[in-house]
């Protein structure tokens, strides 16, 4: 650009010099006609330089090369009118050589602010690509985050543009590497991770992090649902290859929920949904396993998105309802409680099990109103029980890792006026398997308002003698698989009579659960157990008046 306006200069200054000498050598020829020469000539100089105006120093030559000398010449050498033709012209001269720089000047101003204005825009856009960028990306990894791959998603469904396929992705065992390795150590797991699934799936799917220890890898476009089931061994395989951070060897592993559309229409939403049911699905199979939505697991998914919908709406409140089992001596038959179990009839799923509706209240972080609105109704009913017969009541397991849920037990049992005595707590041993302070303080604030304390379910777990040790227990329940074939099952027998002995040299009760058949009854009565539960003592009943006179009165056990 620069040598081209060098020349265009030079060539101006050439052509000026040349008409110059050219139109003074026209007058020395002819000067009868020299008015007109110069007339003419002052045009071209003039019209030249207005023509040249965007580079002042070229529109300078036909002015001053041109214009100038024969300005010079009329005013030196003329007289008259010829002497004010030259003043006239050098006026005009100067004035149009004023006016091409301001012209100029303008001009420049205004490519100048344009150009401020383009570089702003620019800056601009290079401030939004930036924004977008880091609102698209995680910070931590580097990848896409959920916000990108939602975009992605959307962008690819709306389109109608072909087969997608995503998979989300759970790491295993990552919480414990935070808690005992640090969070920077956790932070470099998830980055290296991260790197391992764009090396490994990057060239042709989306990968990104969801958030916490979560992540999805999105493939779209044909091909996409070969790609992605194709890539699940692969994938489980790339999760659980042993990584390097904070100087240690850690092995994570995780599981994997893969989604799968024709992408015509559906909606980002229901198709992340949809991977996080199958996700689901695989962790209930053990770490490292993977699973692939399905009809089958689309009505599973379905139905729990009515159960998550009554315990957030607290619809399930009200349509549920309180039946109580009986609890029995062995010796004697005599009713000593009766277990107050949770029951739940939907309008659209008809009966749904506790062990179904409970765990997944609990995963909502919502097990708490559930909790106290049996234990009303059940405390409720206890009260019009003659003073011997004791409430028995499960407590959840998330719900008694809470600070204040003794308080709120106990709160709730003084406005109902049944005595702290009449109750008997049953608690698993998942209850204090995360952590044994606060179901401690909890359970220790019960015992000492005068409630009895009861390990659920012995037996069904891995650490129950541990729970023993560590925790008081007025009562021990045997879990029903201790029960089953232990007329027949001499093992089962030996193995029944010495945790009986345990408990007794514990100063526990003792409870038989799923007790179903006289000779299971005869059996577990000679092994010392002091109570017995299940099917030929009492099935679980809608308490009443009637009901427990016949409760009362009858003697199943004897």
């Amino acid at each position: 650009m620069k040598s081209q306006i060098r020349t265009s200069r030079l060539l101006a200054v050439v052509i000026a010099g040349g008409y110059s000498l050219w139109a003074h050598y026209l007058i020395w020829q002819f000067p009868d006609s020299s008015t007109a020469i110069i007339f003419f000539a002052s045009l071209s100089a003039i019209g030249c330089a207005f023509a040249l105006s965007s580079d002042p120093p070229a529109a300078s030559a036909p002015l001053f090369l041109l214009g100038l000398p024969l300005a010079a010449d009329l005013i030196l050498f003329g007289s008259g009118p010829r002497l004010g033709m030259g003043v006239s012209l050098l006026l005009v001269l100067l004035l149009t050589y004023r006016m091409v720089r301001l012209q100029n000047q303008n001009v420049g101003d205004l490519v100048s602010s344009r150009l401020s204005l383009e570089v702003e825009r620019n800056r601009a856009r290079d401030a939004e690509r930036s924004a977008q960028k880091q609102a698209s990306t995680d910070p931590l990894t580097g990848i896409a985050n959920r916000r990108a791959l939602t975009r992605a998603l959307g962008d690819h469904t709306s389109k109608e543009a072909g087969d997608i396929a995503i998979a989300s992705i759970d790491l295993d065992g990552f919480k414990p590497i935070n808690d005992v390795f640090g969070h920077d150590t956790g932070d470099i797991a998830l980055a290296c991770i991260a790197t391992r699934l764009v090396e490994k799936f990057g060239s042709e799917s989306l990968v990104a992090r969801m958030g916490g220890d979560e992540f999805a890898i999105l493939w779209m476009g044909p091909g996409a649902r070969t790609n992605a089931l194709s890539a699940l061994p692969e994938l489980t395989a790339a999760i659980s290859e042993p990584l390097e951070a904070g100087g240690r060897t850690l092995r994570i592993g995780g599981c994997v929920g893969v989604a799968m559309g024709d992408g015509s229409g559906q909606e980002p939403s229901a198709l992340l949904s949809q991977a996080d049911a199958a996700l689901y699905e695989a962790k209930a199979k053990g770490s490292g396993k993977s699973a692939v939505f399905s009809d089958e697991l689309s009505r599973s998914h379905e139905r729990r998105l009515v159960i998550e919908t009554a315990v957030r709406d607290s619809t399930l409140l009200s349509e549920m309802e309180v039946v109580y089992q009986p609890i029995r001596a062995a010796e004697t038959g005599d009713l000593v409680a009766c277990e107050a179990l949770a029951r739940w009839t939907s309008p659209l799923l008809g009966e749904v099990s506790p062990s179904e509706f409970i765990p997944i209240a609990e995963q909502m972080n919502m097990i708490s109103a559930i909790t106290e609105r049996t234990l009303e109704l059940a405390v409720c009913c206890a009260c019009d029980w003659p003073a011997q017969i004791t409430l028995s009541f499960n407590v959840s397991a998330v719900y008694l890792c809470w600070e204040d849920a003794s308080q709120t037990i106990l709160s709730i049992m003084a406005r109902s006026g049944l005595p702290a005595a009449r109750m008997q707590l049953e608690v698993t041993e998942t209850a204090v398997l995360t952590e044994f302070d606060v179901p401690r303080q909890n359970l220790a604030a019960l015992r000492s308002a005068g409630a009895r304390i009861a390990l659920d379910d012995f037996g069904a777990g891995n650490a129950s003698i541990s729970y023993l040790r560590e925790m008081n227990f007025d009562a021990v329940k045997f879990d029903g698989s201790l029960i089953v074939d232990i007329a027949t099952d001499a093992r089962r027998q030996r193995l029944l009579g010495g945790l009986v002995k345990l408990c007794k040299s514990l100063g526990a009760a003792s409870t038989a659960e799923h007790v179903a058949s006289v000779k299971d009854l005869t059996m577990v009565r000679s092994l010392g157990c002091d109570n017995v539960q299940g099917y030929l003592v009492g099935r679980p009943c809608v308490m009443n008046g009637s009901v427990l006179r016949k409760l009362l009165t009858e003697r199943r056990a004897a």
